[in-house]
């Protein structure tokens, strides 16, 4: 039985609200985590980049010193470090996407969860006026019916 018949309704709404609040809170850090981590991607892929690029220079140059710069040999040797290099950025590329994809997901959860909370909330005030309706039955005989 609802104990304070002034607050009905009133519960329910701000239960919502801060169930609204939450799930908002926790879509802009969701929102924040995807730009951080496309960020991030970018930061990491312009490193190895830059880094690869240096080190390609460095690589032709030790073959040259070796006498090898138009050999089989060198091919091979920039060959498998062009592709080290272009898994590493598919590897930066993969993680962005599961980041953001696991992102997907949380804001999936977050929206469940306020959808839940919502649909508790509305039971929970439903019961509360079907309680206070069965009480209010008791004061029948006084009102001459």
């Amino acid at each position: 039985m609802a104990g304070n018949y002034a607050d009905l309704g009133l519960a329910y709404s701000q239960r919502v609200r801060s169930a609204g609040s939450q799930r908002d809170a926790s879509l802009a850090s969701n929102a924040y985590g995807r730009f951080l981590s496309q960020q991030r991607g970018r930061r990491q892929q312009a490193d190895l980049t830059r880094a690869s690029n240096q080190q390609l220079g460095k690589l032709a140059a030790s073959y040259g010193v070796r006498g090898l710069r138009n050999s089989g040999v060198r091919q091979r040797g920039v060959s498998d470090f062009a592709t080290g290099v272009q898994q590493q950025a598919q590897d930066i590329a993969d993680r962005v996407r599961q980041e953001q994809q696991q992102s997907v997901l949380d804001d999936a959860s977050v929206s469940a969860a306020y959808e839940q909370l919502v649909a508790d909330a509305e039971l929970q005030k439903m019961r509360d006026i079907y309680a206070t309706a069965l009480s209010l039955q008791d004061y029948m005989p006084f009102l001459g019916s």
